[in-house]
């Protein structure tokens, strides 16, 4: 290393740079390995000699002047480095040999001792390299030195836990590896995607495989995309039965009837079909089999017929013909011997709802009437959260496409939803959020973010302690423009 880089260095683990020079001792350590070897000496250095008692008499001054007997080498200081502490060894074994006739240290002081006698030669290595000056104050000056090397990284006036974790990571190998994967620098180099990854959740589900290929699925499509980044759609989502209802072909049927669509989109009739009376009349299968027959749907177009319908007397008023054909109907007869049936025409939601045109169109649908007696088809399409849903146009109509058909059949997307881990990480408010930009599900739905996702050194960054808080550090992404 250049001095000026070993004293930058240095200053920046005590804790003594401005802003403005603690940025380029960061840029400095995130490119330079040596750099970041030295670091991590020095804040060892400093761990050690905090706080430790000085060593035996003499000890420091015998060792300095076999030092400063030594020629500088020609190769390398870190070679010379590991040679070095074999040569002072002699005169470290006498001195501790002299030190024990004259006093019998305690434990502690033994191992106070050792770690100041490592610590003066690790500093006398860095003077043979001509990395550190000697000092002019003379040679028992130097634990002065030593003790200079605080580990404080910042002042004591504080940094985020966060910082220290994150300059720990941008010091390790697994960093280095990070940043000479292109394919791990490619998904890392947007700010957004570093926010996704910072998000713990979402990183821990990103090493499944089933999850990032789910994950894909929904950003490769953007009807996909805006119903998972839905709020009403992701709690529709987290019900089993749901899932499995929209995954039933009846229900797929009818939510791809036109009819159905304008039912759905049509906020008053929505309503009044999600009230609970409404829920129970519409299971049972004879009034749907009447409500579906066009004589009936006709009758219903007369206030008269819907008001009798609600009225134990209404057969007196039975003038009109296509009244009386439709009271011959089998199954309306069928339904006015209900009990339960009777009172849920009887009520304002049901003469609203049966007033209306979509809803009458609606029941024409063969599939809609297939998949509203079915038990756990019509509890699922009656779900709170999914009624919320429907009133979002664009989610309708995902709902009937084939893409939808296809993705919440398939394997990958089935089991993101079905695990409750996966299943939070891929409908996170973080994610629904970043869904919402087509820049973002691009990024997402890319081969190269495949290809990341399966680069050990990602693999091994997410697993780091410090990756998360360096995603959101700004040396981090200066690193990583750097790199790119």
């Amino acid at each position: 290393m250049e001095r000026e880089d070993f004293e930058l260095i240095q200053r920046y683990v005590d804790g003594d740079l401005p802003p403005a020079d603690a940025d380029q001792a960061e840029a400095l350590l995130s490119r330079d390995a040596d750099a970041r070897t030295a670091a991590a000496a020095l804040r060892a250095l400093a761990e050690m000699a905090d706080g430790a008692d000085e060593p035996p008499h003499g000890m420091v001054g015998e060792i300095m002047a076999r030092v400063e007997a030594t020629a500088p080498p020609r190769t390398g200081w870190l070679s010379r480095l590991r040679h070095f502490p074999a040569q002072a060894a002699g005169v470290v074994n006498r001195t501790g040999r002299e030190s024990r006739q004259e006093d019998v240290m305690s434990s502690r002081s033994r191992i106070v001792w050792g770690i100041s006698t490592a610590a003066v030669v690790v500093l006398a290595g860095l003077w043979i390299g001509g990395v550190l000056p000697p000092s002019p104050e003379g040679a028992d000056a130097t634990i002065g030195a030593a003790k200079r090397y605080q580990a404080q990284q910042m002042s004591s006036k504080d940094v985020a836990l966060g910082d220290t974790e994150a300059q720990a990571f941008m010091q390790s190998e697994t960093f280095d590896r990070l940043l000479k994967d292109p394919d791990a620098r490619k998904a890392l180099a947007s700010a957004e995607m570093r926010v996704l990854f910072a998000d713990a959740q979402v990183r821990a589900a990103l090493a499944d495989p089933q999850f990032a290929a789910a994950l894909q699925t929904v950003a490769g499509d953007a009807g996909l995309a805006r119903m998972f980044s839905d709020d009403n759609m992701a709690a529709a989502l987290a019900d089993a039965d749901v899932r499995a209802a929209l995954a039933d072909a009846n229900m797929q049927a009818a939510l791809a009837d036109d009819s159905v669509q304008a039912a759905l989109g049509d906020a008053q009739l929505r309503i009044r079909l999600f009230s609970p009376d409404l829920r129970a009349a519409f299971a049972d299968a004879n009034l749907l089999a009447a409500l579906a027959k066009p004589n009936i749907r006709q009758a219903l177009q007369s206030a008269d017929f819907r008001r009798a319908l609600a009225e134990p007397a209404f057969r007196a008023r039975l003038q009109d013909a296509g009244l009386k054909a439709a009271l011959a109907d089998v199954d309306l007869r069928a339904v006015m011997a209900r009990a339960d049936v009777n009172a849920a025409l009887a009520s304002a939601e049901m003469q609203a709802a049966l007033a209306n045109t979509n809803l009458q169109a609606a029941l024409s649908s063969a599939a809609l009437r297939r998949m509203l007696t079915d038990t756990n088809l019509r509890l699922a399409f009656f779900n709170a959260s999914l009624k919320d849903a429907f009133a979002d146009a664009g989610i309708r109509a995902t709902l009937a496409s084939a893409s939808f058909q296809n993705a919440i059949r398939s394997a990958d997307l089935s089991a993101a939803l079905a695990a409750t881990e996966l299943r939070a990480a891929l409908t996170s408010a973080e994610l629904r959020l970043k869904l919402s930009s087509s820049d973002f599900r691009a990024r997402l739905a890319s081969a190269d973010f495949r290809a990341a996702l399966q680069s050990s050194a990602l693999q091994a960054a997410m697993r780091h302690r410090g990756f998360e808080a360096a995603m959101r550090h700004t040396a981090f992404a200066a690193a990583l423009g750097r790199a790119n």
